[in-house]
């Protein structure tokens, strides 16, 4: 029970937290409307990106540095997955969504969320056909 009551007090911190909060609740709403329209909404990422350079901007050294933070993490974002929507492998939301994380996190930690996003994606894209197509048999 102890264990128990030490991660449910973790998670609450996480989420409590000003920035991991906000980033984790709009990354929920982002993937419940993905799922139900295949969509992304601008107003969403735009918002987030908003938050996320403010965010920064608050916590940095001086706000030029917390700010410089996050832009950096949010062009890492969209560089590195602006080339997967030029090749039509994702949407233009899921680019401006990983330059929203982006705007949190820095680029560094982007660009190692980006490698988990990308190896979930060929996870995904590899089990799906596999399982469909046991239903289908």
């Amino acid at each position: 029970m102890n264990r128990l009551s030490s991660l449910i007090d973790a998670l609450w911190q996480l989420v409590a937290h000003p920035g991991w909060g906000v980033l984790i609740g709009l990354l929920a709403v982002a993937a419940v409307i993905d799922w139900r329209n295949g969509r992304i909404p601008n107003w969403l990422t735009l918002t987030g990106m908003a938050w996320g350079l403010a965010f920064n901007a608050s916590q940095g050294a001086s706000m030029t540095s917390g700010l410089g933070t996050g832009v950096l993490g949010l062009g890492t974002g969209l560089v590195l997955f602006l080339p997967l929507y030029a090749m039509r492998a994702m949407g233009a939301g899921d680019v401006k969504l990983m330059a929203m994380v982006g705007a949190f996190l820095g680029a560094g930690p982007t660009a190692v969320a980006a490698l988990f996003v990308m190896i979930a994606g060929g996870v995904e894209a590899s089990i799906i056909p596999m399982a469909l197509a046991g239903f289908s048999a």
